[in-house]
């Protein structure tokens, strides 16, 4: 019996188990809570930063050159008159009658 205690084996209940566990589960709770309050202070500044026109960096002679650039309008172009390109058909009898007569003498 003296040779399996010599070996290190090393009965572990349950409960100590359990309470590696919680208390890894407590750290771990404990971490992403302050994790969640950095990132709110973090947003919070930021939104500050926005509000204020912090948030980005321009060059300051960038800045001057973007405020006093002013754009010129665009002349407006006068529409050209459409042309059609379709021939109108003339409504009555001779325009269908010199219609046919073109058609039968195509005809061989």
């Amino acid at each position: 019996m003296n040779s399996l205690g010599s070996m290190g084996i090393r009965f572990v209940s349950k409960a100590e188990i359990e309470a590696v566990q919680q208390k890894a589960d407590e750290a771990r709770a404990a971490s992403q809570k302050a994790a969640a309050a950095q990132r709110k202070v973090e947003g919070e500044a930021k939104r500050q930063r926005v509000a204020s026109g912090d948030a980005s960096w321009v060059a300051p002679a960038v800045e001057r050159r973007l405020k006093h650039k002013k754009k010129d309008k665009k002349e407006k172009r006068e529409k050209k008159p459409k042309k059609h390109k379709h021939k109108h058909r003339q409504s009555g009898s001779e325009s269908s009658s010199e219609e046919e007569e073109a058609a039968a003498a195509r005809r061989p």
